[in-house]
């Protein structure tokens, strides 16, 4: 392909030896491209620019980044701690034990019941040191 002008272009093809081949095509006029049809913006100085800039595709480009950020936020979460986290909405917890505080500070020097023992209301558990 030859050109002189970059809106003429001429076509030429390769000549075959081979005698099946077909004499080439010679076209009687050169083929003229449209410069305005191609995909490409025109620039110029003074008018507006193709890329549209408005409140629209701000927030659009924001709420894009948020969601990004809440993404990338969650997957660093899960990366570190939550694959470790081990659930199940099945699970419950039948037992008679008692959480027992104290309300007055000291060391135990005795406790008085043993494993599985049953106890009642008033009962001595543990003997606190008298120091």
């Amino acid at each position: 392909m030859t050109t002189s002008n970059p809106s003429i272009v001429s076509e030429s093809v390769p000549y075959s030896s081979s005698p099946n081949a077909r004499a080439p095509i010679q076209s009687p006029e050169p083929i003229v491209r449209n410069p305005a049809a191609t995909n490409t913006p025109d620039i110029t100085p003074g008018k507006e620019s193709p890329i549209k800039r408005g409140p629209r595709n701000f927030l659009l480009a924001a709420a894009a980044l948020l969601a990004l950020t809440f993404v990338g936020n969650y997957a660093h979460h899960w990366w570190v701690a939550g694959r470790f986290v081990e659930s199940t909405e099945d699970a419950y917890l039948g037992a008679d034990i008692s959480t027992l505080s104290a309300k007055v500070p000291g060391y135990i020097s005795r406790v008085a019941v043993v494993d599985n023992q049953v106890v009642k209301k008033g009962d001595l558990l543990v003997k606190l040191d008298e120091r």
